[in-house]
């Protein structure tokens, strides 16, 4: 991976006072009893997103602020660049952070070798020469031109190739920001709501079948769009969750009904336009057992693995935050899973939190880290080889060659360093 997320480094963030976890370039576990901040970690992480689309009307209208300190370190093509922000967020009533305001400056020691910090906004660093050629000015003919805006210059970035380098290094940090997506625990519960058909218009989802943060729905169009726009994606998914792979379903089916309609518009002059839309409406089955099935008959457990295996897939970003995978999940099916994570972290970076032994049953110690809740520190997170003594992580280690696994080491207390 050309870019990947080194050490994130929250404070004063809901339980994380000072909070501070060196990630692995693939996977990272963070593992930890309820309430030590695991999901605070991981909503954490998301405000660097959150930065790249501050709301403007929001920090002009909304008073109830709370304030916090992010740090983070890019690994961009073997350059460490780092980069840090004080940031104001509001909370709204689903416990989802929206950043108001960021004050942020990077660091490019290993590309100028110079200790100095930057201004550079986040929201400014999506391709910016194409951005420029955007800007205009009035010219002293009161005329609008359009002018060569150059971030080398208006940064006080250095001149020539380092400039360059740096640019080019901000372009690719955020790609990679804007494409972090999060997947929580609480995702695809209680299928009996989802809709047992959707409907499109013009091929797309009609706005009548998606009702606001309708997950269920979403995820049967996507896995629908996939069968029909990418079939060496959907024919992956399916090869994994059919009967060559975990046996979870035998097929899935899209029945449509294609329904024709028409729509008058009065323009100037009283005059009748008649629009024709096409409307279709797509009825998705699964087989299992022999059983044809809506999705909304299928168990919870079901649902979420056929949307967390579909979305580890298909997902094009280059970090992936997965909030505890085994809610709802049978153990022997969870070990299936955790190892198709496995072997999707080596095409991009992936975090997940959990408090289960059998997730850790299936993990190497070198991508577990410890998070616990400290009275005076809050959210403390150490490595499993941070949180042991020498002698310990040495007896963990003859234990996992001869003995048991890690969860059973975790379910004894034996990881609570």
């Amino acid at each position: 991976m050309s870019v990947f997320l080194e050490r994130i480094d929250l404070r004063s963030y809901r339980s994380c006072k000072k909070t501070i976890i060196d990630l692995n370039q693939n996977l990272s576990t963070l593992i930890g009893a309820n309430g030590s901040g695991k999901s605070n970690i991981l909503n954490g992480l998301l405000l660097l997103k959150k930065i790249t689309r501050i709301s403007r009307y929001r920090a002009e209208t909304d008073a109830f602020r709370s304030g916090c300190k992010l740090g983070a370190q890019f690994n961009v093509d073997g350059k460490l660049i780092k980069y840090q922000a004080l940031i104001q967020y509001v909370t709204n009533d689903r416990n989802m952070d929206e950043v108001v305001s960021a004050s942020e400056k990077w660091n490019f020691k290993e590309i100028t070798g110079q200790n100095k910090w930057f201004s550079i906004p986040l929201s400014s660093t999506d391709d910016l020469y194409r951005f420029g050629k955007r800007i205009i000015r009035h010219t002293s003919k009161g005329n609008l031109a359009y002018v060569r805006f150059d971030p080398v210059t208006v940064f006080n970035l250095p001149k020539g190739a380092k400039g360059v380098t740096i640019v080019s290094a901000l372009e690719k940090i955020h790609h990679f920001i804007s494409g972090i997506n999060y997947y929580s625990a609480s995702r695809f519960t209680d299928p009996s709501k989802c809709p047992a058909s959707f409907e499109l218009e013009s091929d797309r989802l009609s706005h009548r079948s998606m009702r606001p943060w309708d997950e269920h729905v979403q995820l049967m169009y996507d896995l629908y769009s996939a069968h029909k726009n990418n079939k060496d994606e959907y024919e992956e998914f399916i090869s994994l969750v059919g009967s060559e792979g975990i046996g979870l379903v035998e097929a899935i089916e899209y029945d449509e009904i294609e329904a024709p309609s028409s729509s008058y518009q009065v323009i100037t002059g009283g005059r009748l336009i008649k629009k024709e839309v096409k409307r279709t409406l797509v009825i998705p089955s699964i087989t299992i057992h022999g059983n044809r099935l809506s999705f909304n008959q299928l168990s919870e457990g079901t649902f979420k693995t056929l949307g967390i295996l579909f979305y580890i897939i298909t997902d094009k970003s280059r970090l992936l935050l997965l909030e505890e995978p085994e809610v709802c999940i049978h153990h022997g099916l969870l070990a299936s899973i955790v190892e198709i994570i496995k072997a999707f972290s080596h095409q991009k970076q992936i975090i997940i939190s959990t408090h289960s032994d059998f997730v850790l049953d299936a993990l190497d110690p070198i991508n577990v880290f410890i998070v616990r809740n400290d009275t005076k520190q809050g959210t403390v997170v150490k490595h499993v080889s941070s949180a042991m003594s020498a002698r310990e992580y040495k007896a963990l280690k003859e234990y996992l060659n001869t003995t048991g696994n890690l969860g059973e080491y975790w379910r004894h207390g034996e990881l609570e360093g």
